[in-house]
């Protein structure tokens, strides 16, 4: 009994003294201010040189086909326009008329037929192209609409496979 006794109350000490709580200790000195640093490397992703276009009427209005659609087209210059736009770069069309901007390859019912306004990219130009669904060429692209071009330049091509060691040295990051 008193072996027991005596186990009891050396387990009781042993629980006690290990007890997670305790004093609170001394509060410690501030540490100093972070650095802002500097900002880090430019990666290598290119730049963002975006251009473009005031609103600008289209010209040389005409019929033509092209790979035996019938299409009303009609000329939008667009100097800036090079072979290497055309090659690397993205090209966006938008249109205004009066029920407001919208971007190109755009389709409607106007004049009772279903018609696409789409355009094709040229250097120095684009042409700006009408197809009618019946391919009969019955709609005209008309004079009161005004064309915008965007061209975003393009940068650093991107690598034929994507794995974590390519994504992070292209987009100069890593991960903790």
């Amino acid at each position: 009994m008193k072996k027991t006794f005596l186990s009891a109350i050396v387990l009781c000490i042993v629980f006690i003294s290990c007890s997670k709580t305790g004093p609170t200790g001394a509060t410690g000195a501030t540490g100093s201010q972070g650095s802002t640093g500097a900002q880090g490397p430019k990666g290598d992703t290119g730049t963002a040189n975006v251009i473009y276009s005031a609103w600008n009427d289209a010209t040389n209005f005409r019929d033509t086909t092209i790979d035996g659609s019938k299409l009303d087209v009609a000329t939008l210059a667009a100097p800036s326009l090079t072979s290497a736009d055309l090659n690397s770069a993205t090209i966006m069309v938008y249109f205004n008329f009066g029920a407001g901007v919208f971007p190109l390859p755009y389709t409607s019912d106007a004049g009772a037929a279903v018609s696409t306004i789409s355009f094709i990219p040229n250097v120095g130009s684009i042409t700006i192209t009408r197809f009618t669904a019946d391919n009969s060429a019955s709609i005209t692209l008309g004079d009161a609409l005004q064309y915008r071009f965007i061209i975003v330049p393009g940068g650093v091509s991107v690598p034929d496979s994507w794995d974590y060691a390519t994504v992070s040295k292209f987009y100069n990051f890593s991960i903790q």
